[in-house]
């Protein structure tokens, strides 16, 4: 594998060693897994090969984004982990509609529009990245509303290796029905002003 390996990311593309095996080895759950290679894709085609492969000689695959899921689910069990830490691009902004690459984070997307937002409201957001966001459809915090609401379009590479182009229906399925390697957000106006208020309360019934 690691002729493949350095046939498609380059020398500096993928990672064997101890360090880099135990850093992916778990996320913020501290579930502990196997790693067998680290990998740093850095566009489609180089993710498309790599699955295609990993097809034909049936290697378990994982990707994984800033690690701030805390029930394991993207833990490796003697895996290949695909990392997008690599691939954390805002490519492109029309009127509201922005597209970027799963490894971008939330808190870089957020800082990086003065007029316009993604209102979650979560405790991780410098690590947590969009790719991840949409895979677990993460719900927000105070409104009724989950990432679905603000995926327009999610390009990904299923399991034959195929480029699939799906509408929100896409999210929360956590990897399940492919890699994915693109996401047009449709973003909302950044308010001028945000607050909150906290109260105490030392019974229920004060509520």
């Amino acid at each position: 594998m690691t002729h493949f390996l350095e046939s498609v990311f380059g020398s500096d593309g993928f990672s064997e060693s101890v360090v880099d095996k135990t850093i992916f080895s778990t996320d913020a759950s501290m579930v502990k897994g196997k790693v067998k290679y680290v990998v740093f894709p850095t566009d489609t085609r180089q993710i498309h090969q790599f699955v295609l492969y990993a097809r034909r000689n049936k290697y378990d695959m994982v990707c994984r984004g800033g690690g701030s899921n805390l029930v394991g689910s993207c833990n490796p069990q003697d895996s290949v982990v695909l990392s997008f830490s690599k691939m954390n691009a805002i490519l492109e902004r029309k009127d509201q509609f922005v597209i970027v690459e799963p490894g971008v984070s939330f808190e870089k997307l957020n800082t990086s529009f003065k007029d316009l937002w993604l209102p979650l409201i979560f405790f991780k957001s410098q690590i947590t990245t969009l790719g991840g966001l949409v895979s677990r459809n993460t719900p927000h915090v105070h409104l009724h509303k989950k990432m679905q609401h603000y995926v327009h379009e999610l390009e990904m590479i299923d399991g034959s290796g195929k480029l699939q182009t799906l509408k929100n229906e896409g999210c929360g399925f956590e990897g399940t029905l492919g890699i994915i390697t693109r996401i047009t957000l449709k973003l909302e106006n950044r308010p001028q002003q945000t607050s909150y208020t906290i109260f105490n309360f030392l019974e229920l019934e004060e509520l």
